[in-house]
């Protein structure tokens, strides 16, 4: 578990708020349109929904104000698109600045007999957390029953709804939308999701905001390794109308090298990502974390062999609990090490690059001339 180790922990008080809205024009939502929406930087994690006082702020493929806002400005606090200084942050939260692929404790390769994406560790481990009473429930993407294929953020607490949500979906699920319902339950969730969700867990517990305290709810966090994700209608419209796939009848997608790989019927076709690129979420573009470094588990199927799961654990408690299932036969387990993870690193390194890119572009734009490569 994750915990804001010796670095003080800071808790940005209500009569603070007016202090940190210094760089924006606007205030309340509207700070948060144009300081992160509107210069499209915005992830998709959903924590402004989950952070607004007044229940105000909707969202589709992205946040949208649905109610009156009384400007309170935690919307804009909470998002970690806003500041996130990343190396102050896995300091607070682990106690030390990592490498590349981040704090490492352990890497394996892992397989189960579960459901799910590879080789099926995160279903097997948030069971385990479940049933050792570890946390009350697991905040997960699972699919919308009322449009195929499109994921929605959930609170699985059963077996049976963790089994149901395996597997991987490459469009926007705002999963910490739903620690509004776990604070409202009091319950103690493990958090799943793509590193910019882990950004926004992170944020909670080094930056918590007087009145929208939620960080102590997030017991355990888990990301998945990720490149970027695509907008749902866009990439849905293509699959269904450019490739002919009926999206209500696909089992399972997976991305593999350079293909999107769509499972239907016991048939598989494979759709090049250039051919999908288009439609990728613009705020992946300046995501520089492949792995998730603000986790407790990260999991991957790169490195590993057909079946497998690579997992990397963070933290002490994540290393036990690993090698806990291991001894009562839940996973089988093949140690690796840091080095046995050249495809990890390259990606994350193409991440990295590509990210530094984009954010060098934003900074051209938006500095007057003078001052354009500056830093570069």
């Amino acid at each position: 578990m994750i915990e804001v180790h010796e670095m003080e922990k800071t808790m940005i008080e209500k009569d603070d708020l007016a202090e940190f809205q210094w760089e924006s024009r606007e205030e309340g939502f509207a700070a948060l349109e144009h300081e992160v929406i509107y210069r499209e930087l915005c992830s998709g994690c959903g924590l402004c929904v989950a952070v607004c006082p007044e229940d105000v702020i909707g969202f589709g493929e992205y946040p949208r104000l649905i109610g009156k806002c009384v400007n309170c400005g935690y919307c804009l606090m909470a998002c970690p698109r806003s500041f996130l200084p990343k190396a102050e942050v896995e300091e607070r939260l682990l106690g030390e600045a990592g490498g590349e692929l981040g704090v490492v404790k352990g890497v394996y390769s892992v397989r189960t007999k579960e459901k799910g994406q590879d080789g099926g560790f995160v279903t097997a481990l948030l069971k385990y957390m479940l049933k050792k009473k570890l946390v009350d429930g697991a905040v997960v993407s699972d699919l919308d029953p009322s449009k195929p294929w499109k994921p929605m953020p959930r609170i699985a607490r059963t077996a049976v709804e963790i089994e149901t949500a395996a597997g991987s979906r490459y469009s926007t699920s705002p999963n910490l939308m739903t620690l509004k319902v776990a604070k409202q339950k009091g319950l103690k969730v493990a958090v799943v999701g793509t590193p910019c969700h882990l950004d926004g867990a992170a944020k909670l517990k080094a930056y918590p905001v007087e009145g929208a305290e939620l960080g102590d709810l997030v017991r355990y966090t888990v990301a998945v390794f990720c490149k970027s994700n695509f907008i749902y209608p866009m990439v849905g419209e293509h699959l269904a109308g450019k490739e002919g796939i009926d999206l209500a009848k696909v089992d399972k997608m997976d991305i593999k090298g350079k293909h999107l790989i769509v499972y239907e019927g016991g048939k598989e076709k494979k759709i090049l990502l250039k051919d999908i690129h288009g439609y990728e979420r613009l705020g992946c573009k300046v995501c520089d974390d492949f792995t998730g470094r603000f986790s407790d588990f990260s999991v991957g199927s790169v490195d590993s062999e057909a079946g497998y799961s690579t997992v990397i654990t963070r933290t002490k408690e994540a290393d036990r609990i690993l090698k806990d299932m291991k001894k009562e036969g839940l996973i089988e387990v093949k140690a690796m090490g840091v080095d046995g993870l050249p495809v990890a690193h390259k990606l994350a390194e193409q991440k990295k690059s590509r990210a530094r890119k984009e954010v060098a572009k934003i900074r051209r734009d938006a500095l007057p001339l003078p001052l354009k490569y500056l830093g570069e």
